[in-house]
């Protein structure tokens, strides 16, 4: 069988994506994952197992004034190298990159060796190491229609998503977040980065939602909130079967990062979508905001939120509930099976 390597991390909105590919893909051709021993590494290897993963030294850019970037280039250069030795030894038919800083050194190891190389970007805008490896990319899909137009060898396929999307379990979502049967449901989401905002106003804001909802956040690991015994309230620093909890839930209320954007779209979920503004380029509200201008979503400012406002805006959310619901099935996400048709295509050939 053929092989094809994936690539991308740092973050988790970097890795996922790539799963939901491997798992469409693993049974009709070999597949490895190049990362370093980061965020890839942990959810591959949860997914798929050790015998798929290559461990690659990668050195982060830092966007700020640090001494560590002068070795920045000695670093990439070693990086570099090994990745080559790497894909000597594995021969692929393909080189599928999924972004950010740890996909950068394995691409440009592909592209010296004449091994084809597609990238896939998540976000509204590219990010720089998608910026950088487009130019030598045979193929570069978007999941954003406006994000092609800004490029123009860009093709618009949506995302990959994982298709578990497809089959949530509301039973285990309700047994999983403890919600009852009588009241609205909302559940909050702050990713592992973007937690600590949406935690401190929801500690405000408890007494007040859970007097008309039941509620359930997703805290972030060792970000457990301090509220005991609140009737209507249950949390949990992480869970297996969020998309299980997401099909439980009336609302959610979450950050923009794009899997989540996607996700939450594609299940026709009603979102309140508060996008991470600190340590970003601004793609989170870029996410949210196309699709609020779909009408999709309502989208808040973290800097302004505060708990009259959170109501407001949840009070507004169910109001439109269906109206969101019926625009969010117009919208083309689910880009899983385009891209492996041409990662297929592209391998036989």
């Amino acid at each position: 069988m053929k092989t094809i390597v994936f690539a991308g991390g740092g973050t988790a909105g970097h890795v996922m994506p790539n799963v939901a590919l491997i798992n469409q893909l693993k049974d009709k051709c070999n597949v490895v994952y190049l990362g370093t021993n980061g965020i890839e590494k942990t959810l591959v290897e949860k997914h798929f197992g050790k015998q798929i993963f290559f461990e690659v030294e990668c050195q982060k850019l830092q966007r700020k004034f640090a001494l560590k970037n002068f070795t920045l280039p000695f670093a990439l250069h070693k990086s570099i190298k090994n990745c080559k030795r790497i894909l000597k030894n594995l021969n692929p038919s393909l080189v599928f990159a999924k972004g950010g800083y740890a996909s950068f050194p394995v691409v440009v190891a592909a592209k010296k060796l004449g091994i084809d190389v597609f990238v896939h970007e998540s976000d509204y805008t590219m990010g720089l190491a998608n910026k950088l490896c487009a130019k030598w990319c045979k193929k570069v899909f978007v999941t954003f229609g406006d994000t092609a137009q800004m490029h123009k060898y860009a093709i618009c396929t949506g995302t990959p998503l994982r298709q578990e999307i497809y089959t949530a379990d509301k039973l285990k979502g309700m047994r999983t977040a403890k919600f009852g049967t009588k009241r609205k449901k909302i559940t909050v989401v702050g990713g592992s980065l973007g937690a600590k905002r949406l935690n401190e106003l929801i500690e405000k804001s408890v007494d007040k939602i859970t007097e008309k909802y039941d509620l359930f956040v997703i805290t972030g690991k060792g970000k457990k909130l301090d509220i005991k015994n609140k009737k209507g309230f249950c949390q949990a620093e992480f869970v297996d079967n969020i998309f299980d909890v997401f099909c439980a839930s009336d609302l959610v209320i979450s950050r923009a990062g794009s899997n989540a954007v996607c996700e939450l779209i594609a299940m026709n979920k009603p979102t309140i979508f508060v996008p991470l503004t600190q340590a970003t380029r601004g793609e989170q509200m870029q996410n949210a905001n196309y699709f609020a201008q779909k009408n999709c979503c309502l989208v808040c400012d973290e800097n302004t939120l505060d708990t009259d406002t959170l109501l407001e805006q949840i009070k507004l959310a169910f109001e439109n509930q269906n109206t969101f619901k019926q625009n969010m099935l117009r919208q083309k996400i689910d880009g899983t099976q385009q891209i492996v048709n041409e990662i297929l295509k592209a391998i036989k050939n």
